[in-house]
């Protein structure tokens, strides 16, 4: 079945992989371990990740993350209120009243795979959020 806008017409379909065309093997490496580290968050099949005209979206009930696929590094809105976040390394940047992609609060930038432990402990805040 395919997906219909509201006045009756097809809507388009998004796949990753249009996304990530183009991009440097580094970045699409960086891509696939954040990923990984996503889905490892909850049990198989819970997490539900939707690839968008610009982002993916990653969803637990409801979305936790968005993530844009940069050419050398890849931002992430977690959906978590920045005054709520604990964020020693302050790597978090407020965007609520900034426009943005993703439907989260706290913006961060993941440019290489060193600080990805530090990026997804942001992001597994906003995903127990969910539970």
């Amino acid at each position: 079945t395919e997906a219909v806008s509201a006045e009756g017409i097809p809507a388009e379909t998004f796949y990753i992989e249009d996304l990530l065309r183009g991009k440097p093997e580094s970045t699409r490496q960086l891509f696939e371990e954040v990923r990984e580290a996503i889905f490892a968050l909850g049990e198989a099949d819970m997490i539900l990740e939707k690839a968008n005209k610009n982002i993916v979206s990653y969803r637990h009930g409801k979305n936790f993350c968005e993530l844009w696929i940069q050419n050398a590094r890849l931002k992430l809105w977690i959906d978590i209120p920045a005054a709520q976040l604990d964020d020693p390394y302050g790597l978090a940047r407020d965007v609520s009243r900034v426009g943005h992609w993703g439907t989260g609060e706290s913006e961060v930038s993941l440019g290489s795979l060193n600080e990805l432990d530090k990026v997804m402990d942001l992001v597994r805040q906003a995903y127990q959020l969910t539970l």
